[in-house]
């Protein structure tokens, strides 16, 4: 199959299959490359050995993000924070 094939076949999918090709070939793009199997591999040691986050303190990241606004209209329509007349300042000075 050409190129051309491939990109006809795809445009012709719907968006769930167009999104399930886009996955697949993101695997494959992660799977030969090299740099990123090394840093699986980094990660899938530090939970071998332990380093792992439980159900309960994800559940609890997780409503603690769902608390928050999913978009900027939302903070931008919601009370200011108080903030000190220090803390204004010091937001405006260069660093």
């Amino acid at each position: 199959m050409s190129l051309a094939e491939v990109k006809a076949s795809v445009a012709g999918m719907s968006v769930d299959e167009r999104l399930e090709v886009a996955a697949f070939i993101a695997h494959l793009n992660r799977a030969e490359d090299r740099g990123y199997q090394a840093e699986l591999a980094r990660r899938m040691s530090a939970m071998d050995s332990g380093r792992k986050t439980g159900a309960t303190a994800l559940k609890k990241l997780h409503d603690g993000l769902a608390a928050q606004p999913n978009d900027w209209r939302e903070i931008l329509d919601g009370e200011r924070p108080v903030a000190s007349d220090q803390a204004f300042e010091q937001c405006l000075k260069p660093e």
